[in-house]
This record gives C-alpha cells, structure tokens and sequence, in this order.
C-alpha cells in the first residue's frame, strides 16, 4: 500500500486555482488601443500583458510541480496521475474562460477586434 498524499501535495491544485482567478481579473478587450476608460492609459496594455505573462508562468509551474510530484512519489500510481493532470486541465480551461470572454465588436465588421 502506498502512503497517502502528504501536505505539499495539494500546492499545485490549490495555487493553480487562485490563479485561475487571477489570470481572468484582467479582459482581453482592455488590450485594445480605441479603448476610453477611467484607467486607460498607454501602459495598460502592457500592464496586462505582464499581468498575464506572472500569472501564467506561475500557473506553469504549479503544472511543473504536479509532475515532479508524480515522478517523485507517485509513478504509475491513480493519485499521482490525479495531482499530474489537474494543474494542466485547470490552467487550460483558465486560458480558455480568458480567451471566450471576448466581447464581440461589430464596428468594422470583425467579429472579434483587437
């Protein structure tokens, strides 16, 4: 019988989902340079994008630590494959809510402006 999941165990899936969050604080729209708001300013894009670029790398790395705790002390074990595989499911479906979120503009006829 293996040993259970220990305490550092629950770190990947616990932080990936705060920064599910995180990541989906911030809309893909506010990128766009006709955009008039109370906190537009010429860095706000970048802002954003180094907003994203922290939390998706730390989102990474959770999915690095998933792994390294499957090889580590769970190899070809169900839990293992359990704290392996759900950082990566999180943090694609964060990246998808981020990216569905788009509002649609139909000013110039696209779909989807940026």
């Amino acid at each position: 019988m293996a040993p259970g999941l220990q305490w550092y165990g629950y770190i990947p899936a616990f932080a990936v989902t705060i920064i599910l969050l995180l990541i989906n604080l911030v809309s893909l729209d506010d990128m766009a340079p006709q955009q008039q708001g109370l906190f537009q300013t010429k860095s706000y894009a970048t802002i954003i994008k180094v907003w994203l670029f922290v939390w998706i790398s730390l989102g990474m790395g959770c999915i690095a630590g998933g792994i390294t705790i499957y090889f580590v002390q769970f190899p070809n074990q169900w839990i293992g494959i359990a704290v392996m595989l759900q950082p990566i499911i999180v943090l694609v479906s964060a990246v998808v809510w981020l990216i569905t979120r788009r509002v649609p503009n139909n000013d110039n006829g696209d779909e989807f402006a940026m």
